[in-house]
């Protein structure tokens, strides 16, 4: 964010916490009963980070989707991740084969 209504002061956001995910992240849904849970995912890669209280990563838990389990030759992958309504922990996964609950 640039400028202040004209004062000629400069705002900008400071970086609170980074984490490589090890996947291009296509979409993140923080948890509407749980603030500090954060749902990522990308093309064929979920993961859920922990935020603390000033906003920095805690924790990082892998969702195993088994997507190798399925085999090269199926091309499986995310087409939306969200928090199952009214739950604290409660994930989904649709891909373009399934739908998981985690």
């Amino acid at each position: 964010v640039e400028g202040d209504g004209g004062s000629g002061t400069r705002r900008s956001l400071r970086s609170l916490s980074k984490m490589s995910l090890g996947f291009e992240v296509l979409s993140i849904a923080f948890n509407p009963l749980d603030e500090s849970l954060l749902l990522v995912s990308g093309f064929k890669a979920c993961a859920v980070l922990t935020l603390g209280a000033r906003g920095e990563i805690s924790s990082r838990l892998n969702v195993d989707l088994m997507l190798e389990a399925l085999g090269s030759s199926t091309s499986v992958h995310i087409i939306k991740t969200m928090w199952l309504p009214d739950s604290h922990a409660k994930a989904v996964v649709l891909t373009n084969q399934f739908v998981k609950i985690y």
